[in-house]
Parts: structure tokens; C-alpha cells; sequence
């Protein structure tokens, strides 16, 4: 009995927990924000080829777009440009403050349903010099 007791205790030492190889931290789900957020939006895209968007409540000059479910690369995209969106692998998206992004659609091909976040980190402000114009008598 005090052998097995001795072997349980060695396979569970500290020593042995630090040789142990870096667990995988490429899944999505794992993944910490760039930069913490300021909204977080969530797009199921149903499988077969179908096409899915989401308007942002405010237009977005940066952002980031993570696969949380899925295996393969899909399309996604703004008004502008298209771009792979791959599991693992963030996808940074920096616009000029002139061509905001208002809308993020996705394409799914494939047979199983994928989830997207997006994370806004910037979005358009407007500065309140801009505004005098749209309310005349307002300073």
C-alpha cells in the first residue's frame, strides 16, 4: 500500500506539473480581449451558404472579429472589403474615420453553424462642433 501511495504522490508532485507541456491556447474561446472592449456583439451564421449581418449601433473604427465556433475559415466582411475570418486566428480591423463600419455580414458554406464576436474598440464619435449646423441656436 505504501508503494502505490508513493507513486501516486510522485506522478502528482509539483516538479512533474512543471515539465507538463503549455496547454493549447488557440481556441477562441480561450482567448483573452486585445483590449477590453467597449460593446461586444454576437453573430450566429446558419450553415448551407447562408448569410448573416449585423448593423452596429454606433459605426466602429476598430475592431476585432473572433470565430467562436466553427473549424473552417469563412467569409465575412464590411461595405468596403471582404476577409477571412479563421478560428484561432483574430481578425483586426482598423478603418479610416472617413469610411466607418456600420454593418458586418458572414458567409458560412458549411454544414455545421458558426458564431462570431466582435469586439468594438473604437467607434466614430462625432465632436460637438460638427452638431451646431443640425440644431441651429444650439452652442
Amino acid at each position: 500500500m505504501s508503494l502505490t501511495l508513493l507513486f501516486l504522490i510522485g506522478c502528482f508532485s509539483p516538479a512533474q506539473a512543471e515539465n507538463l507541456p503549455a496547454l493549447d491556447q488557440s481556441s477562441v474561446e480561450t482567448q483573452q480581449p486585445i483590449q477590453s472592449p467597449l460593446k461586444s456583439y454576437f453573430l450566429n451564421v446558419l450553415a448551407g451558404g447562408s448569410r448573416q449581418s449585423i448593423q452596429l449601433d454606433s459605426p466602429a473604427t476598430r475592431l476585432v472579429i473572433y470565430v467562436q465556433r466553427g473549424e473552417k475559415p469563412i467569409r465575412c466582411g464590411d461595405c468596403m472589403k471582404t476577409y477571412n475570418c479563421t478560428p484561432g486566428k483574430p481578425l483586426k480591423i482598423n478603418v479610416d474615420p472617413a469610411t466607418p463600419i456600420k454593418k458586418i455580414w458572414a458567409e458560412n458554406p458549411y454544414e455545421k453553424q458558426v458564431r462570431l464576436r466582435l469586439d468594438v474598440l473604437e467607434e466614430l464619435t462625432s465632436s460637438p462642433d460638427l452638431n451646431h449646423g443640425d440644431f441651429p441656436g444650439i452652442e
